[in-house]
């Protein structure tokens, strides 16, 4: 197949990952299947090429995290179907490694972006009115969590000077749009990155003093955004409901464990106790639910335990589910792809000049995969549906192989 047409499937694919991830019943699917059809296309083309640092990196770290994910650690040798997520990842590396060599405009992203925000706020308004409640066509939380992702990107590609205005205002009414769709969707743990989006945002200018000023303004903006969203009668409501039960759990323990933020409390403290019972690797996938159910046969949680299937809480399942040896592979799941998105002046030299804001905010809206899912994970289990994994895997890998285009110009100049 010709250069141009391995383009062509792979812009397709990154335009169809974005726009379709939140909007349709498995959307997030097709995008990632075109681009697997790229890569296959496309072996004799990039069979030759010459993996950098980077990319070497991160296809140990998608082999590496794939494999970990399937072990179920209930034993040496046993292993977990769970989500098939070593095929995912498998998957995920064989499209990093063909971003070597096939050409990413990166125009297919942001209208990506853009019709994937406004795709998901047009879907979020009629779930609001039909059923009072946006959540996809995954569950709540998911769905609001990843459409601030995609709200964040949506921001950071409009502050593109080289752009036209109006593709630049399109990128702002996306990033409100799917704003929008994450506040309909009421889940209030996600919102927590509101916090943490001035802190990437810094990463834009490079004196350290005007980064303390741009930083110390956005935290008084998002302040008065939150006060001005927590003044909508629905999300007051959230908000008010949230505080009241954690302050009845406080006071009255097990007894307000059916509560939706009781039930997470009991839970959080049910995993603790369970990793302390086996620190190293935990009790495993299958083992957990047995730990679970003496726990309740004990009289030592509440029976409704049983009826959750996770903690909501990322750090602390790991650590029932697989230990100390566990938590330390969700770090690295964090860290290693935050390590090679993290725009140092020393990499920004890589792309021409007229390029260089542009790969900047590729590095900063890759470099907020991670990090948001860390903020996510607090409140969430993110990689216990499918839909966790894929938007993490091909994601990073759009936005990688989008930053290695760029670089690609300059090679081939």
């Amino acid at each position: 197949m010709s250069i141009n047409n391995l383009s062509f499937l792979q812009n397709s694919a990154v335009f169809l990952f974005f726009a379709l991830c939140l909007s349709l019943p498995g959307g997030y699917s097709v995008g990632a299947l075109v681009a697997v059809l790229a890569a296959v296309c496309g072996i004799p083309t990039w069979r030759k090429k010459t993996l950098d640092a980077d990319a070497k990196l991160f296809l140990f770290f998608f082999l590496a995290v794939g494999v970990l994910w399937s072990h179920s650690f209930d034993g040496w040798w046993t292993w977990s179907s769970n989500n098939d997520a070593g095929l995912r990842y498998g998957l995920g590396a064989l499209c990093l490694v063909a971003s070597s060599a096939i050409f990413v405009n990166t125009k297919f992203l942001r209208w990506g972006l853009i019709v994937g925000a406004l795709g998901a706020a047009v879907l979020a308004i009629f779930q609001h009115q039909t059923v009072g409640r946006a959540e996809g066509f995954t569950n709540a939380i998911r769905f609001g969590d990843i459409a601030l992702s995609i709200a964040f990107a949506c921001a950071c590609f409009a502050t593109l000077r080289n752009r036209p205005t109006w593709e630049r205002s399109l990128l702002v009414v996306g990033a409100s749009a799917a704003c929008l769709a994450s506040l309909l969707s009421m889940s209030r743990g996600g919102w927590l990155v509101m916090a943490v989006f001035p802190m990437l945002w810094i990463l834009f200018v490079e004196e350290i003093q005007t980064r303390i000023k741009l930083g110390g303004s956005l935290m008084v903006g998002v302040v008065l955004v939150c006060w001005v969203v927590f003044q909508v009668p629905a999300v007051e409501t959230r908000v008010q409901t949230a505080l009241e039960q954690t302050q009845r759990y406080w006071e009255d323990g097990g007894e307000q464990a059916q509560t939706s933020v009781g039930a997470r409390l009991e839970h959080w403290r049910l995993s603790w106790r369970l990793g302390l019972d086996k620190p190293l690797t935990g009790w495993g996938d299958k083992g957990v639910k047995e730990g679970k159910r003496a726990y309740v046969e004990r009289g030592d949680t509440h029976p409704y335990m049983l009826e959750m299937a996770h903690s909501h809480n990322e750090f602390l399942e790991m650590w029932s589910r697989r230990g100390a040896l566990g938590v330390l592979m969700l770090l690295g799941i964090y860290a290693v792809p935050a390590f090679i998105f993290y725009p140092t002046p020393r990499r920004l030299t890589k792309v021409a000049l007229p390029d260089r804001q542009h790969y900047l905010a590729l590095r900063i809206v890759g470099l907020s995969v991670p990090v948001c899912y860390v903020v996510y994970g607090l409140t969430e289990t993110f990689f216990d549906l499918s839909i966790g994994h894929m938007f993490y895997i091909f994601s990073m890998v759009f936005f990688f192989s989008a930053m290695k285009s760029l670089e690609m110009k300059v090679k081939n100049a």
